[in-house]
């Protein structure tokens, strides 16, 4: 028997929908609270699919969490449920009456591996839900197969993040994510992620909060632009902290470019994309995280 996890605040609405899953043979846990699910969570109870509705009431830890990313709740137990649980599926409903809140949410869901996003009201079928559902838990959405030889970073909802220049998405950024996701690595990558200059810590607060592994693209629109310097700083800072590795990846440019642009990153070995294939990238980086010690 399948075990649904589900918080919702609102019980009433939920109702004809967990009726449904309970007639169906799931067993169903059902939670209204926060607080009450991330109790579930932290000890790592039994789940095969959590159901998280975006808007709920923050109360407790909870509140902290969602004041980090400005949005609605769901986000934050979205992000510590994939942090603990990183072959568990998770549906969220995204029903919101706040359109900004809830196009946020989206951007910063969509690209979370076993994350989907579906809007509630279009689950008004109960025969329709009970077939989505079913379809989540027989899909392999991790993405990382159990024979893999890839080191899987428990304490992290993602493997990589990517951080690069809008400029860079065709050329490097997007054959990177892609490279990585079919050799079964966990990529958090924003397509959007720096095509305007408050994006970059955006991606930072909330990818890198949940990845291993920084990649950082530096390529002359990277370099040139004012405000990657700060924000590069912040992320060299929290390498010291040891929250996080630092990848670099030079993509047409020189180790004086980045000597100007970066001290930190210009003394260090790095991968280049003038001599170097995608795949030859990928697999440098490979051999040199499963060498490190910093897989824990």
């Amino acid at each position: 028997m399948k075990t649904v996890v589900w918080v919702d605040d609102d019980p009433l609405i939920s109702r004809p929908l967990r009726q449904e899953l309970e007639l169906d043979g799931f067993e169903l846990t059902f939670l209204e609270s926060c607080s009450e699910y991330l109790n579930y969570i932290d000890s790592l109870k039994p789940a095969d699919l959590f159901i998280v509705d975006l808007v709920m009431k923050p109360e407790g830890r909870i509140s902290n969490l969602s004041s980090n990313y400005g949005l609605e709740t769901g986000v934050p137990l979205t992000v510590e449920t994939r942090k603990k649980y990183l072959k568990t599926p998770v549906l969220v409903f995204t029903n919101t009456a706040n359109v900004t809140a809830r196009e946020e949410a989206k951007k910063k869901l969509s690209g979370m591996s076993g994350v989907t996003l579906v809007p509630k009201s279009r689950m008004t079928e109960t025969g329709d839900f009970v077939k989505l559902v079913t379809s989540l838990l027989q899909d392999d959405r991790e993405g990382v197969k159990s024979d893999s030889t890839v080191p899987v970073f428990s304490n992290w909802a993602y493997d990589f993040f990517i951080s690069y220049a809008s400029e860079d998405r065709n050329s490097v950024a997007s054959p990177l994510a892609l490279e990585l996701r079919e050799r079964g690595w966990r990529v958090w990558f924003d397509q959007s992620a720096l095509s305007v200059g408050d994006s970059l810590r955006e991606s930072i607060d909330d990818g890198l909060s949940t990845s291993r592994f920084g990649v950082v693209i530096l390529s002359g629109s990277f370099l040139k632009k004012a405000w990657t310097r700060r924000e590069l700083g912040g992320l060299v800072a929290r390498e010291v902290a040891g929250e996080i590795k630092i990848l670099p990846i030079w993509h047409g440019t020189t180790s004086k470019d980045v000597l100007d642009f970066s001290p930190p990153l210009a003394d260090r070995v790095t991968l280049d994309t003038t001599a170097q294939s995608i795949p030859e990238i990928v697999d440098e980086i490979e051999r040199a995280i499963k060498a490190s010690k910093t897989l824990t």
